[in-house]
């Protein structure tokens, strides 16, 4: 269920970008015919164009001028699969050897960027990755680390990056409730050149839901477990 809604939510986001570079504009083929029209959608080799009557008309991409292909690389919002791992290395710092560990947990998330569709595309995007930790005592969530990346899939199908490493602390103990920072999630979004969302993905579905908060909040902002921001 949860992985339609997502696919469900990336479809919606990438024809809402489709629809930000709907305008109206002469397209020429090979053959020098030309015809008004603004840019509907592209499937399987072809080019769906509307022209101002509303008529839908199918031309064949191959035989686009060359100022059209560049045209639609930059119109045609690419499928992007979004993969992260999260690096964690946790080490013991101190022990009473009676059930009280104190831990020390380094983080870093690495993200994966892979086009799916065949189509060229020059279009520029900036990826963010935002990783989490959350204080048990408190039961607040803050932001360990926010990253921003800016890509483009014009040589490459498959971007790389990475975060910055955060560390955190924690006390294990058998007798009473544990204690300091772990690491809670994550989340990457992608934004293009207009500031539309194209892609998501996120740890916990609740990351996903509060994307816009979340960007406006600076690194170390500390939030409540519906991530409101806590004022201290």
């Amino acid at each position: 269920m949860m992985k339609r809604l997502l696919i469900g939510i990336m479809i919606v986001l990438a024809i809402g970008a489709m629809g930000t570079f709907a305008e109206m504009r002469t397209w020429t083929d090979k053959k020098g015919n030309s015809i008004e029209a603004e840019f509907v959608s592209i499937f399987s080799g072809k080019v769906v164009l509307k022209t101002a009557s509303g008529k839908q008309v199918k031309v064949p991409q191959s035989g686009l001028s060359a100022k059209d292909q560049k045209y639609l690389e930059n119109a045609i919002p690419p499928t992007i699969e979004i993969d992260v791992f999260i690096d964690k290395e946790s080490k013991q710092i101190s022990s009473d050897g009676y059930g009280y560990s104190r831990r020390r947990e380094k983080i870093k998330g690495r993200v994966t960027l892979t086009k799916k569709n065949r189509e060229s595309s020059c279009r520029k995007f900036t990826a963010h990755l935002y990783v989490f930790g959350k204080d048990l005592y408190d039961d607040e969530i803050w932001i360990l680390d926010k990253t921003q990346y800016e890509f483009s899939f014009e040589h490459q199908k498959k971007i790389e990056f990475s975060g910055n490493q955060s560390t955190v602390t924690y006390t294990d103990t058998s007798y009473s409730n544990d204690h300091g920072d772990k690491y809670d999630g994550y989340l990457v979004f992608i934004k293009d050149s207009g500031g539309n969302v194209v892609c998501i993905k996120g740890s916990r579905s609740k990351y996903e839901k509060k994307v816009t908060q979340i960007e406006q909040a600076k690194k170390k902002t500390r939030f409540d477990s519906d991530l409101n921001p806590v004022n201290r």
